[in-house]
C-alpha cells in the first residue's frame, strides 16, 4: 500500500508492526503502552516541553522531582530536599567541596578544608586545630583546653586544674607562697616552687 491510510476505529496488529523508510511514527494525543518499552541502537527519547512521570518521580524542564520534597535541578546544580537526609551504612560520607562529614571516623568527624577537625567519640566532643596539636574537648563532666605539648587546663565540678603548668621560683616572687599560681610579666601563669 502506498500513500496514506485512514482507519476509523481500532487498528489491531497481531505480531510485530514494522515502520521502514524514515522510521517515524506520529501519534496525535495519547499513546498507551501495556508492558515494557526498550530503545535500542543508541536512540533516545526527547520530550519537547513534556514530562516523564512514574509514580511520585517526575522529570520535567531539566529537573527531577521525587514527591514534593526532593528536587534535582540541572540548571542551578542543586539538590533540594525536605527536612532530613539519611545515608544508610556505617561508611557513608558526605563531601562538600573539601569539607568531609564521616560518621565512621573516630566516632563521627567533620574535617574542614583548612585542616581543623571536630570529633565526637565516647560521649565527648573535640575540636582540633589544623596544626601544632592544640585542641578543646567537651565531655559530660569536664571541659579541657589542650595546647601543644603537655600543657592543658581542665574545668570540672571540683574546680579548675592546670596540668603541666610551668614553674617559677619563690625567690623570684617574694610575696608569694608555695604552689601559688601567679602571672609573670608576659601574662603567663606559673606555679610557685621552692
Amino acid at each position: 500500500m502506498i500513500g496514506s491510510q485512514l482507519v476509523s476505529g481500532v487498528l489491531r496488529v497481531t505480531g510485530r508492526l514494522i515502520i521502514d523508510g524514515l522510521g517515524i511514527l506520529t501519534v496525535q494525543n495519547l499513546i498507551e503502552l501495556f508492558g515494557s518499552m526498550k530503545v535500542k541502537g543508541g536512540g533516545s527519547i526527547d520530550l519537547d516541553g513534556g514530562k516523564i512521570q512514574t509514580g511520585s518521580i517526575r522529570i520535567e524542564n531539566g529537573m527531577i522531582y521525587v514527591g514534593d520534597a526532593i528536587v534535582i535541578d540541572s540548571a542551578t546544580n542543586t539538590i533540594r530536599v525536605g527536612e532530613d537526609i539519611v545515608i544508610d551504612g556505617a561508611t557513608g560520607v558526605i563531601e562538600v567541596g573539601d569539607m568531609i562529614l564521616d560518621p565512621a571516623e573516630n566516632g563521627g568527624m567533620i574535617k574542614f578544608p583548612g585542616g581543623g577537625e571536630v570529633y565526637a567519640s565516647g560521649g565527648a566532643l573535640s575540636l582540633y586545630s589544623s596544626s601544632a596539636g592544640a585542641y578543646v574537648t567537651l565531655a559530660g563532666d569536664a571541659a579541657e583546653v589542650h595546647g601543644p605539648g603537655l600543657n592543658w587546663i581542665r574545668i570540672d565540678g571540683a574546680g579548675i586544674q592546670f596540668v603541666g603548668l610551668p614553674t617559677i621560683s619563690q625567690s623570684d616572687v617574694p610575696d608569694s607562697f608555695l604552689n601559688a599560681v601567679v602571672s609573670d610579666s608576659s601574662g603567663r601563669f606559673r606555679r610557685v616552687v621552692a
